[in-house]
């Protein structure tokens, strides 16, 4: 439940008497010598055919009708409910005339409900708070809403496919507003929000032309979900501060927003070729997911050349989805210096359709990188020669239709440095899959004796043609617990287990073609 709405009905409920009715399913409303009673009803998935025209709620604060088949709800049975601060309506059809009643009203919210004649009866709600006004069929922010005076809170979304019309002027007004929702097309003008100084929340669809008029700037937020060209995607517990920009080159919009985002994607966003410093000149702190798709001219994600290239570059970063065309490498030491922190916290890492990408790291790893990376999926990167280093964390690989790939996990990057390195390298890897390499020679190179299979459940190896072995006598001892192993079309394979000399007697014969 919103904030708003949870702690305003925890205060409710915890001052004074309270007695509650709650039930489910009901096909006709619940006989009860004395409704006067109650502070709170809930009623969910009810068939209730027949409401009664008037009963006395002189206590009732909270009220919850859950419908299924809206069904209606006559206008003075909100009579007797003079004492009413939430309501909740689902899936029912009533008048906004019955709400003239409810002068103490401070929380409504109407979900897929028909409304009868007109809503000029919702100026009389003066004290209301929160409103959501959630896929019903209208297609316009009314002008009512500016009797509302202590509105804080505003959720609006409707039915039908067209943008909500926003009138002129009316954001403008709403100036006890902190948090606003409208996750529509919408033709809102953007610069009304900077008349609203105690927005803390947005949710918003704009189109390219709303964020370049007159150089906006969208104000500074604790909690927002923004799409620009796209779906909205809706905050959750974890993750509070999201961006979405498709089909857009300058992000001057954002600025104020960037240092705190912490999930932003991407997609078809040109004339940047790094995003660090380009977008990051505001200084990404905060970002733990990045998803990066279809930026034709990304050449780098940070960029080491550049003199004032923060040290704290990607250091939050948990998850990392990217694909473009012109991408080389994610990081290329060899031309600057890089952060230790580079990179430090990403658990997953997604590469796809990289045409011109050959590796992850151009020059030596910097210390820590992808130090904490559990799971790697690379797919359709033709040019890719090298993938990964072989990550102590690593739990699952999955490597597909990548034609130029000759070796996946290279461990000679950590023999310089074994004091980092203490455990035995891939010990938590649990599910390895590798499709449609046609050029690989080498899963691991040697030595593997700083390698440990021994959490390797799952192993898919398929369409490796060059392949000639896959475990060598090492890796084959580690190997406690694999419970499914699957290989076809690797025309070149030798071996798939090999064993020490002293262990020949307990050597198995070349794996058969069927098993193959």
């Amino acid at each position: 439940m919103h904030d708003v709405v949870r702690d305003f009905a925890h205060w409710i409920t915890s001052t004074g008497e309270k007695m509650f009715m709650v039930k489910n399913e009901l096909t006709e409303w619940p006989n009860s010598e004395n409704f006067d009673c109650y502070t709170a009803i809930s009623l969910w998935n009810s068939k209730i055919d027949n409401f009664p025209e008037r009963l006395e709620f002189s206590k009732l604060k909270t009220l919850i009708l859950s419908g299924r088949d809206y069904q209606i709800v006559p206008s003075t049975f909100f009579e007797g409910m003079k004492a009413l601060q939430i309501l909740f309506l689902e899936r029912h059809v009533f008048s906004m005339e019955a709400f003239q009643f409810l002068k103490n009203l401070r929380i409504l919210r109407i979900v897929r409900c028909g409304l009868q004649e007109d809503i000029s009866s919702l100026r009389n709600l003066k004290n209301l708070e929160f409103l959501e006004w959630n896929s019903v069929h209208f297609e316009e922010l009314p002008e009512e809403l500016l009797e509302l005076r202590r509105l804080k809170s505003l959720y609006f979304s409707c039915f039908g496919d067209g943008p909500i019309n926003v009138p002129p002027n009316l954001l403008s007004r709403l100036t006890s507003l902190q948090e606003l929702h409208v996750p529509r097309d919408n033709n809102a003008n953007l610069l009304e929000l900077n008349s609203l100084s105690r927005l803390t929340t947005l949710t918003l669809i704009v189109s390219t032309d709303q964020c370049f008029q007159e150089n906006f700037v969208f104000p500074k937020l604790q909690s927002y979900s923004i799409a620009v060209n796209a779906y909205i995607e809706f905050p959750e517990k974890r993750i509070s501060r999201i961006l979405t920009i498709s089909d857009c080159s300058s992000l001057n919009a954002f600025k104020e927003l960037f240092p705190n985002v912490q999930k932003l994607t991407l997609f078809k966003v040109m004339e940047h070729k790094t995003v660090v410093p380009n977008v990051d000149q505001w200084e990404l702190n905060e970002l733990t997911s990045l998803q990066l798709t279809s930026c034709d001219d990304l050449e780098c994600l940070i960029d080491t050349t550049w003199e004032q290239s923060p040290t704290t570059a990607f250091s939050n970063l948990v998850n990392l989805d990217i694909g473009g065309k012109e991408l080389e490498c994610l990081i290329d030491t060899t031309l600057g210096h890089v952060s230790t922190n580079a990179f430090f916290n990403l658990v997953e890492l997604v590469i796809e359709e990289m045409t011109g990408l050959k590796m992850l790291c151009n020059g030596q790893f910097p210390k820590g990188f992808l130090q904490k990376l559990e799971k790697l999926t690379t797919r359709n990167c033709m040019e890719m020669v090298s993938l990964s280093p072989a990550l102590q964390n690593l739990k699952e690989v999955k490597v597909i239709n990548c034609g130029q790939l000759q070796e996946v996990f290279q461990i000679d990057e950590f023999l310089h440095d074994t004091k980092e390195n203490q455990g035995l390298l891939l010990s938590n890897l649990t599910l390895m899959e590798l499709n449609s390499l046609p050029a690989l020679e080498n899963i691991w190179k040697e030595p593997t004796h700083l390698v440990s299979l021994q959490s390797l459940k799952d192993v898919k190896v398929d369409g490796c043609d060059k392949l000639k072995s896959i475990f060598s006598p090492c890796l084959t001892q580690s190997l406690l617990h694999l419970e499914q192993l699957k290989i076809s079309a690797c025309k070149k394979l030798e071996q798939v287990f090999a064993f020490a000399q002293d262990m020949a007697e307990f050597a198995v014969p070349l794996i058969s073609p069927s098993f193959l």
